[in-house]
């Protein structure tokens, strides 16, 4: 008789055995990694981002509200309001000695100017009326005491049933077809202003590649063999790619150089006729000229500040001297940021 195994029967994995007996885990249980996140963002992420939401809306709006009432008294006190006709002359100015150096800002404000002001403008009023309506419906709610237990309703919920109810309270208050009216119309002008955009830097973008196409040939037959020879042998194969891409690139920035000067003068053109009309009022105020005097002078001076104002960007290089690049930092900025939108946005389109 064969001997009889000290292990238990079923331990060589045939069915039946303690190892096959095992469950196996549900697949539609969550995993203790979503089980966790899930619990960080109930119970740690969504109550800060409520009291964050909290501080903005019950201290950030009146504090706000209170700074521009400020502003309001001190600008009619200080007489301020005086200087309002002079705006214009100031951003004229502005448009005239610095254009070339935003281009592409001007370009947009241009841009949306012509083709979503009007339109904007008036949906942006829509959504502060509509929003003025919800804040107060939503102060109302504060006030609710529906069980009468002397504390306010929104007190006893928690975060996910609040938001859920401030959600309702504001599609209850605002009125949805202008509200959908007003972000077709911001959204409808802000394409309109890519599309604008798109064009125009399309333009100097397809200039500079078609004077590659011609400079490049010849480029590659005068300096392709002395490139080649200069240098190793094993990299010679790359002497008419670097001469190509190097073509591109300088004739590019040939374009977008061009571009520059046409923009510099277009906003020194469009700066003098901005800035001569206020400023003849202004001298004729003060008895500087005769009040006659100003309409016969509004284009010779817009032509002289424009002319003053283009000379003045081709001695800097259509750059800023010190300390001006300090002070205009800020607009500086702006384009750099507007110009990445638009190369992303021109590249999704």
């Amino acid at each position: 008789m064969a001997a009889v195994s000290g292990k238990p029967a079923g331990d060589g994995g045939v069915p039946g055995s303690k190892a096959a007996a095992e469950p196996v885990q549900d697949a539609t249980k969550p995993l203790p990694v979503n089980e966790t996140i899930q619990k960080f963002l109930q119970d740690q992420a969504l109550p800060l981002v409520f009291k964050f939401s909290n501080i903005v809306v019950a201290k950030g709006i009146p504090m706000l509200d209170l700074a521009y009432q400020k502003l309001v008294v001190v600008y009619e006190m200080g007489g301020l309001e005086k200087l309002k006709p002079l705006l214009p002359a100031l951003i004229g100015i502005l448009m005239c000695f610095f254009g070339g150096s935003y281009l592409t800002l001007i370009a947009t404000i241009e841009a949306y100017r012509m083709t979503g002001w009007a339109a904007s403008s008036a949906a942006v009023a829509t959504l502060y009326k509509n929003a003025v309506v919800a804040w107060d419906a939503s102060k109302k709610d504060d006030e609710v005491d529906a069980d009468g237990n002397g504390v306010a309703d929104v007190k006893e919920i928690g975060h996910k049933a609040l938001l859920q109810r401030k959600t309702m309270v504001v599609l209850a208050s605002v009125n949805p077809e202008e509200v959908t009216n007003a972000f077709v119309a911001i959204n409808t002008g802000f394409m309109a202003v890519v599309a604008t955009l798109k064009i125009s830097f399309a333009r100097s973008i397809t200039l500079g590649v078609s004077i590659a196409e011609v400079v490049t040939p010849m480029a590659v037959r005068l300096i392709g063999p002395a490139l080649a020879a200069a240098l190793p042998p094993q990299h010679s194969k790359w002497a008419v790619p670097v001469i190509v891409y190097a073509c591109k690139s300088i004739s590019v920035s040939m374009a977008w150089f061009l571009q520059r000067i046409i923009s510099a003068f277009h906003s020194a053109i469009r700066g003098g006729s901005l800035a001569s009309e206020p400023l003849l009022e202004a001298a004729a105020k003060h008895g500087g000229i005769k009040s006659e005097q100003v309409k016969g002078l509004v284009e010779p001076v817009g032509m002289a500040l424009a002319f003053l104002g283009f000379m003045f960007q081709l001695k800097y290089g259509f750059g800023l001297p010190f300390p001006l690049n300090l002070l205009l930092l800020p607009f500086t900025i702006i384009p750099s940021v507007l110009e990445y939108i638009l190369g992303v946005v021109v590249a999704m389109l």
